[in-house]
């Protein structure tokens, strides 16, 4: 996904609210991740498609740090897999795929990480 658009350190503050609000008995089909962003909406859909119990380290990749694997840890997997077992049942998609539709929870994500530097740029510089 070179030059793609996608905020990792917003992609786990997103899921890390996405368990919460399940923790906290919403329905997964009640929640929804919106970005402009395909690459981030992508990226969401992948970790919330892939996510379980015991690869949720792998699925997440380099986005999960001490801290989060030690929540995991905290909450145990009995509870993480049931968790986990409704988590494609939350909708991701664009702005535009959601138009005219409803959720009772909307996570909105609208981070645009910077762009890498292109070669023209350090170039144009003295």
């Amino acid at each position: 996904m070179t030059g793609s658009r996608v905020c990792k350190s917003e992609l786990v503050g997103a899921f890390a609210a996405i368990i919460a609000l399940l923790n906290l008995g919403i329905s997964a089909a009640d929640i929804c991740f919106i970005s402009p962003f395909r690459s981030q909406v992508d990226a969401m859909r992948s970790l919330l498609n892939h996510a379980s119990a015991t690869m949720l380290s792998k699925a997440a990749g380099e986005m999960l740090d001490d801290r989060d694997e030690e929540e995991i840890e905290r909450l145990g997997s009995a509870k993480l897999a049931s968790t986990f077992a409704c988590l494609p049942d939350v909708r991701a998609g664009t702005v535009d795929a959601f138009q005219g539709q409803d959720r009772g929870v909307v996570i909105l994500s609208l981070v645009d990480p910077p762009a890498p530097p292109s070669a023209d740029s350090s170039a144009a510089q003295p």
